[in-house]
């Protein structure tokens, strides 16, 4: 339950993000998608593991650092876009 619940977060900040933020191409969509799921699931096995819990189990702490996983995963993604896009 879990790891579904870290999926559900991570694609509700990546809608949020392409709500506020709307790219502009399909590509934009599916990567803001992708590397928020990704950063949630990251998060959220970091919070798992420090803490000692199992994978299967929901508390505060695994779903703020699912959050913040997503969050700084969305981060990345656009300041490597950024990036490449000064150097092009």
């Amino acid at each position: 339950m879990g790891i579904l619940l870290w999926v559900a977060i991570g694609l509700g900040i990546a809608l949020l993000a392409n709500w506020r933020f709307p790219p502009r191409n399909r590509k934009g969509v599916i990567m803001t998608i992708a590397s928020a799921v990704l950063g949630a699931v990251f998060g959220g096995l970091v919070s798992a593991d420090a803490t000692i819990e199992s994978l299967s189990s929901v508390s505060g702490a695994s779903l703020a650092f699912a959050s913040v996983g997503a969050l700084l995963a969305l981060l990345c993604v656009q300041l490597g876009k950024t990036v490449l896009y000064i150097e092009h």
